[in-house]
């Protein structure tokens, strides 16, 4: 994602944390948040990426893929990216 970062500056990402639904509530929603920012900073501090394309949010247990409390429910535990283009449109004078 660095590389396509680079290759195309119009682009910048939306990181998502989620989480699983063991533990609580407010520890799934903090820890989301760090997973997020955990990529972000590496995007940043090892890829040389501007800050000020991107932007970590987490969801915690909000958007499950697994709804069940099975073994599967690892799946949950993830970071998911959303790209923005941001098109520069010539102002008329």
């Amino acid at each position: 994602m660095a590389e396509v970062l680079k290759n195309y500056p119009e682009l910048s990402l939306v990181i998502e944390g989620h989480t699983s639904k063991v533990g609580s509530s407010a520890y799934n929603q903090k820890i989301s948040q760090q997973r997020a920012e955990a990529v972000v900073d590496v995007l940043v501090n090892k890829f040389n990426i501007a800050s000020d394309r991107l932007s970590a949010v987490g969801y915690g247990e909000e958007r499950l893929i697994d709804l069940g409390d099975t073994a599967a429910h690892a799946v949950n535990r993830r970071i998911e990216a959303k790209v923005e283009l941001t098109k520069k449109v010539p102002v008329a004078r």
